[in-house]
């Protein structure tokens, strides 16, 4: 099940069965959260807003890919090809992880979800992603997202540009 922005803290306790004072945790949680990983992304942006650079260096690259083969790679393949069948729902409802390597939709997110979602797992049970609170650090997750992106071609990169510009302004 998937909840919307929308959805009012009554329905989340009817259909999660949590709390309210805990769902109001957990978004001030996430919200906190973003801020702190994607302030440093705002910061690039705003330096670069015309050109779709890539923001990152070689070495965020180098460090994201140790993480990444230590973390990610047995889920979503060594180089971010996840499996042949990764559309395809699994008998329980859940989906396979999608690739990493710009050939599937990771880039049609900004970074603030990007980041949350390896932080916080799968949203509302959509897949069997893991969190990864207290096992990477901020700049770990970061890092697995510089190498993650520099996997993408530049066409890819320049589309994901435009989209985080987007979500930068809003």
């Amino acid at each position: 099940m998937r909840t919307t922005r929308n959805m009012r803290t009554g329905e989340a306790v009817r259909r999660y069965g949590m709390a309210a004072k805990t769902i109001r945790l957990r978004i001030v949680v996430c919200a906190v959260t973003a801020l702190a990983v994607a302030t440093p992304l705002h910061a690039i942006a705003a330096e670069h807003p015309e050109r779709p650079e890539r923001w990152y260096g070689q070495s965020r690259v180098e460090s994201g890919e140790k993480v990444y083969a230590a973390h990610c790679a047995v889920c979503h393949g060594v180089r971010g090809e996840a499996t042949p069948d990764w559309r395809r729902r699994e008998p329980d409802g859940s989906f396979p992880p999608p690739p990493l390597n710009g050939s599937a939709h990771t880039w049609h997110h900004p970074f603030e979800v990007l980041a949350r979602q390896i932080k916080f797992g799968a949203p509302g049970g959509a897949g069997k992603m893991p969190p990864f609170q207290g096992r990477l650090t901020d700049e770990e997750i970061i890092n697995v997202l510089a190498w993650v992106q520099s996997l993408w071609p530049d066409e890819i990169y320049t589309q994901w540009w435009a989209i985080q510009q987007r979500s930068s302004q809003q």
